[in-house]
């Protein structure tokens, strides 16, 4: 069962600088920021439990970011895309400091993924988490071999469901 979940709604907070001690205030920047740890909902290093939906549920992400006005996050969700804000579908967004976006999933691929933030030291401080899609077969198991010159049945959902 998702924790946070009211319905068919996951909400998710990236926060940055997650613990970090008052006894850092004013010192060098290069002895604090190996410190940090960022989290997601409060949990990091893929520790969130619970975020588990079953094939065919239509999911409503609200994503939040916490921070300091330098603190853009870049969430990634491997294996599906969002209906970003109802008007574009993309399975990276940017979101800035204080803000909220709002993302709808179908969850037509079974499996575990990862979701994370694709800034560099924010992933490496523990951002990142493991989402599941339970039921069926993964889109990736059920695409013939591409004839092509490579991954275009990944790229293109149509194309994988027709070669089914």
């Amino acid at each position: 069962m998702i924790r946070g979940v009211v319905g068919d709604t996951i909400k998710v907070v990236f926060h940055n600088k997650t613990g970090m001690p008052q006894a850092h205030e004013g010192a060098p920047e290069d002895s604090v920021e190996p410190h940090l740890k960022h989290s997601i909902n409060g949990y990091f290093f893929g520790n969130l439990p619970g975020l588990a939906v079953k094939q065919g549920d239509r999911v409503r992400w609200y994503v939040v970011s916490l921070g300091t006005e330098v603190d853009w996050h870049t969430p990634h969700w491997h294996g599906v895309v969002l209906k970003l804000e109802g008007r574009t579908y993309a399975d990276v967004i940017e979101v800035g400091p204080a803000a909220m976006k709002v993302g709808d999933m179908v969850a037509d691929n079974p499996g575990t993924w990862l979701l994370h933030c694709h800034v560099a030291d924010h992933m490496m401080a523990g951002m990142y988490t493991l989402f599941t899609i339970g039921g069926g077969t993964p889109l990736a198991a059920q695409v013939a071999r591409d004839p092509g010159p490579g991954w275009s049945a990944f790229h293109d959902r149509e194309s994988a469901t027709a070669r089914r």
